[in-house]
């Protein structure tokens, strides 16, 4: 899914492919992954789903990601930080 990110060759295209695989894919793809419910856990182990790898694609890509802000699971902040 990631893959057809990188793929499309329309910067807008990149985006929508982007944002379909963080809302359809993302979190469904990784439940063999630790992490994946844990904010069903009784404990307060929960910090927040971040996909990482999203954000440095289009950090790479250099794509517009406004429309991605309130994405979940995209990590604007991040790709915006500037120290």
């Amino acid at each position: 899914m990631l893959f057809d990110v990188i793929q499309a060759d329309d910067k807008p295209v990149q985006v929508q492919k982007l944002k379909d695989y963080l809302e359809k894919y993302w979190y469904e793809s990784n439940e063999d992954a630790g992490w994946h419910d844990t904010h069903k856990h009784r404990d307060d182990l929960y910090s927040g789903y971040w996909s990482f790898e999203s954000g440095a694609v289009a950090k790479i890509l250099r794509l517009s990601d406004e429309s991605l802000k309130n994405t979940p699971y995209y990590p604007f902040d991040l790709v915006h930080y500037k120290d």
